[in-house]
């Protein structure tokens, strides 16, 4: 049974919905505690870096908020030589980017904007 269920999320990995990917990013890596660890390392980890080079930045989002269960199978050393490059990628993808800085300059603004509507009540109460 469990090799029909990891042969379906293979398959879904390369589903043409991107909804159906970025729900696989968030349950595949469930999988690895019941399948161990060399299961894990053998099919699980093909599947996540799969996902990790998909053109979807929020299944690739996904998958890297989601890794503690495999982490927990297959530890820091392994994770990062299979999965690390993939996910500096994307860190450096330039949606990410774009997205990251508009959400630093909209935070940025908002702080300047509580900061002046401070004052001006400072100073209309002084």
């Amino acid at each position: 049974m469990l090799s029909s269920v990891m042969l379906r999320a293979e398959a879904l990995a390369s589903d043409p919905s991107e909804q159906v990917r970025a729900a696989l990013a968030t349950s595949v890596g469930d999988l690895a505690p019941v399948l161990g660890r060399e299961a894990t390392m053998d099919r699980v980890l093909a599947i996540l870096l799969t996902l990790l080079r998909d053109s979807s930045s929020e299944v690739r989002l996904n998958v890297i908020s989601r890794l503690e269960p495999v982490h927990a199978v297959v530890g820091v050393d392994l994770l990062s030589q299979s999965l690390l490059p993939a996910i500096v990628r994307f860190l450096y993808d330039e949606k990410t980017l774009k997205r990251s800085s508009l959400r630093t300059t909209r935070n940025g603004a908002s702080a300047a904007q509580s900061s002046s509507t401070y004052r001006e009540r400072s100073v209309l109460r002084g």
